[in-house]
C-alpha cells in the first residue's frame, strides 16, 4: 500500500554511506551485506538528517548498478572511513510513501515511474522522464519501519523534462 503519488523539489541533498558498484542479479547479495555494515557502524554517521537510513541509487551504467547505502545528512559531515559522500543537486522527484514489506518496494517505485510516465506533457510538448537516481528514506535496523503502523519508506525518483 502506498500514499499517492506527487512531485516535489528536494534541495540539494548528500547522503554518506557505503558504496556498492555490482551487476544487477549481484546487488541481492551486495546490498544487504551493505546494509548490515552500515547498521553496525551508525554511531559514526556525523550530522544525520532523518533517524532512518536511505538506499541511494545512482542507475547503472554498462550494466552495472551504483548505491550507496548510509543516511542522508548535511552537506558539512565528516565521512567515516571505508564511506563515501554523494551530494545530489537540488531537483524535481516525483515521490510516494510505501507501507508495507520490503518485498513489495520495487513494485512502489513501478508504480511511481509508471505515474511520471503518465503525466500530460508540460506546456512545451516535453514529457517528464525518470533519470535513474533514487532515494528509499526510511529504513530501520530493527525492520519496524515495514509493520503495521510503521512509518513506511519515502520513495522518490528523480524526473526531468524529456529532451
Amino acid at each position: 500500500m502506498s500514499t499517492k503519488p506527487e512531485f516535489v523539489t528536494l534541495p540539494e541533498t548528500t547522503v554518506v554511506g557505503l558504496r556498492v558498484e555490482a551487476l544487477f542479479q549481484e546487488l541481492f547479495q551486495q546490498v544487504p551485506a551493505a546494509w548490515r555494515s552500515v547498521y553496525a557502524r551508525e554511531r559514526e554517521f556525523d550530522a544525520r538528517l532523518d533517524v532512518g537510513f536511505c538506499d541511494c541509487s545512482l542507475g547503472a551504467k554498462d550494466g552495472v548498478y551504483t548505491e550507496i547505502i548510509g543516511v542522508r545528512t548535511r552537506a558539512d559531515a565528516a565521512v567515516p572511513p571505508g564511506m563515501q559522500k554523494v551530494t545530489l543537486p537540488e531537483a524535481r522527484y516525483a515521490t510516494l510513501v510505501h507501507h508495507g514489506p520490503l518485498a513489495g518496494i520495487a513494485a512502489s517505485f513501478g508504480a511511481l515511474e509508471a505515474w511520471v510516465a503518465g503525466q500530460p506533457p508540460l506546456p512545451d510538448g516535453r514529457t517528464w522522464v525518470h533519470d535513474g537516481v533514487k532515494l528509499d528514506v526510511g529504513y530501520l535496523a530493527d525492520g519496524s519501519e515495514t509493520t503495521e503502523g510503521g512509518a513506511g519508506h519515502r520513495l522518490y525518483v528523480r524526473v526531468r523534462p524529456a529532451d
